[in-house]
């Protein structure tokens, strides 16, 4: 299987490294400081035509599909992760209300042009499980959701819950009655996203506002290669900063980069993210969720060696904000876990694969 870039693909690619050397990277440690992402940041998206990538053009998206995406969430990684998530969450959402072109095209236009952001409520709170009741013509929900991005300026949440022994979606509007925001403690990392607990306190939807059991499975698919592709770009950032830094700091008369020890460090490294990219972006081909779970596991596994070996070589330094590299193993760390945990996918793979046994 080649997977050799098309002229609108390299394009794609190449604005998008411009705007995250110009705009992303001089701004993230910042951002991460700071524990949100700015207004202009999200409208920088909107700019690129990013927040309707995957959309139709008959509902104002750019009509990509989700190799444009993986790679675009990728680019975005390696500048800041806490936007890439962003991205993930908006498009994820979006993708899976443009199922229903009646019920919810007028809003997918408002989410490809950018004039509204929209992200998933995916984890329960412990004590708090987000769960819906049928109430008349409508549905109510009650509950909470952690680890919930940008929804300071979202005007849509896509919330995992159940009604009766149904697992499903409702959409909610973050302006109705009820809903409320928190925003969480100081997370570990991926901290831009300014990650907050949704509560929702007798939260009226309509009965279209739900969304059934297979657009959850799709939905969980795209959240699971979304983060696998944010866990290349981390990968790929590790393994530049990693390389650059120890081609500069000299020990015994030359850079440390070219002592053996190190050698293997950078070699693990490149052919690890090497590896994760392919992963990806054949998962994102095949929308398989075995290949899906698989790109996962090796991707955000292989972006916290890389970042923990990036670390390793700035020596000191690597523990301070002084470099990206303390940034990128908090972000590659956050991968593991976020969402679904590498145990959870690992159970699935095993269980697909002993079914053909």
């Amino acid at each position: 299987m080649l997977f050799e870039r098309t002229e609108e693909q390299e394009m794609l690619t190449d604005t998008l490294t411009r705007f995250v050397v110009d705009a992303v990277k001089p701004n993230a440690t910042g951002w991460s400081q700071s524990g949100e992402l700015p207004q202009d940041a999200l409208e920088g998206l909107r700019d690129l035509g990013l927040l309707g990538l995957e959309q139709p053009e008959s509902l104002g998206g750019a009509g990509f599909g989700s190799v444009e995406w993986v790679q675009a969430v990728e680019s975005l990684a390696a500048g800041d992760g806490g936007l890439a998530l962003a991205l993930v969450v908006h498009s994820v959402a979006a993708s899976a209300l443009a199922q229903n072109e009646e019920a919810f095209g007028s809003i997918v236009q408002s989410l490809a042009a950018g004039e509204s952001y929209a992200t998933m409520g995916w984890v329960d709170a412990r004590a708090n499980p987000l769960l819906a009741q049928v109430d008349g013509d409508g549905l109510v929900l009650n509950g909470s959701k952690e680890a919930v991005a940008i929804a300071q300026h979202a005007g849509w949440a896509l919330v995992r819950t159940t009604l009766g022994d149904e697992a499903g979606l409702a959409l909610v509007a973050l302006d109705a009655g009820g809903v409320s925001l928190e925003a969480e403690t100081h997370a570990l990392g991926l901290r831009s996203a300014a990650l907050c607990t949704l509560s929702c306190e007798g939260v009226r939807v309509a009965r279209s506002a739900w969304l059934g059991a297979d657009v959850l499975q799709a939905v969980q698919t795209d959240l699971d290669l979304g983060i696998a592709a944010l866990a290349v770009g981390l990968g790929a950032a590790a393994l530049g900063e990693g390389a650059q830094y120890g081609m500069e700091r000299k020990q015994f008369g030359k850079p440390i980069a070219m002592f053996q020890a190190n050698q293997f460090k950078l070699a693990d490294m490149v052919t690890e993210n090497d590896g994760a990219r392919l992963l990806v972006l054949r998962a994102a081909l095949s929308k398989s969720a075995r290949e899906v779970d698989m790109a996962r596991v090796f991707a955000t596994d292989s972006a916290l060696k890389a970042a923990d070996h990036a670390v390793q070589l700035h020596g000191g330094y690597g523990f301070t904000e002084e470099f990206p590299v303390e940034r990128f193993y908090r972000d590659a760390q956050f991968t593991t876990a976020l969402f679904r945990t590498g145990d959870m996918l690992r159970s699935e793979i095993a269980t697909k694969l002993l079914e053909e046994v």
